[in-house]
């Protein structure tokens, strides 16, 4: 069986953001907009820097394959399944060792999959000056309830609270 998980942004007509409830009992975390269409936020992976960026488009969190061992990860491949995206067509592995990131003081739980983002990395290293580690996508936004706030470029977690370990 042969999968194909798609990583293309898609526009969606955008509506106003009011003030929520979370903005006043909880810090927001602050991303990095080094471009007016990309966001980035800096997380811990195994205690080392990573920056991730932003992708609401893409379906799956993804870990760039060529530094899974900087990071002291590890991956087992998923036969017949395929990435595709705006970077290419890529195989594709499952991240075993790793079930959270921290951003801030928080740790937020993610499942990773692990393909070739060399073209991605290049665009947003010429670009934004950034190398980026991976891929938030939807996932992981959906399963922490997330509020991007672009205007004031931050992230606000409505499970804020909640801790790995």
């Amino acid at each position: 069986m042969k999968y194909l998980l798609f990583f293309f942004p898609f526009v969606l007509s955008a509506q106003p953001i009011r003030t929520s409830r979370w903005d006043s009992i909880m810090e927001p975390t602050h991303v990095m907009q080094p471009e007016d269409d990309l966001l980035f936020v800096k997380a811990k992976v195994n205690n080392k820097d990573a920056i991730f960026l932003l992708d609401t488009g893409s379906g799956t969190s993804v870990f760039d394959i060529r530094q899974l061992s900087d990071y002291g990860l590890q991956a087992t491949k998923m036969f017949d399944a395929i990435v595709s995206g705006i970077g290419g067509n890529s195989s594709v592995s499952k991240v075993n060792n790793l079930s959270a990131i921290k951003i801030d003081t928080t740790m937020y739980a993610i499942n990773l999959i692990a393909a070739d983002l060399t073209l991605v990395k290049n665009n947003i290293s010429r670009n934004a000056k950034l190398t980026i580690a991976g891929i938030l996508g939807s996932d992981f936004f959906e399963y922490h309830k997330v509020v991007i706030d672009y205007r004031r470029n931050r992230i606000i977690f409505q499970d804020r609270m909640f801790t790995m370990f």
